[in-house]
């Protein structure tokens, strides 16, 4: 690993999307934020709620990566699913402190 590279790399599952910023549980148990690689953007990978993904976090700061690969999806989806999981894992409302 040389100087410009000091990451280590997890497994995880995806389980909360905001706009571009994902919520990822580790296999050890851990939550981290993510956002998706360079090359995922150009690409266009789409990032799915329940997709494991490979996730590089830096050795400094442990709560934050960048997902490098899209391991599986858990098989295939379609779009009412999708949007099943979406009305699952929306925000909690949050207080009004008025």
């Amino acid at each position: 690993m040389s100087e410009t590279e000091q990451h280590i790399e997890f497994e995880g599952t995806v389980i909360f999307d905001t706009k571009g910023c994902f919520k990822i549980e580790l296999d050890n148990g851990e939550h981290i934020n993510a956002k998706p690689s360079g090359k995922m953007r150009l690409n266009k990978i789409q990032i799915l709620l329940g997709d494991k993904v490979l996730v590089h976090v830096g050795v400094y700061d442990m709560k934050t990566g960048k997902i490098v690969k899209r391991l599986s999806s858990g098989g295939k989806r379609s779009a009412t699913d999708r949007k099943k999981l979406l009305e699952t894992n929306k925000e909690p409302p949050k207080d009004n402190w008025t």
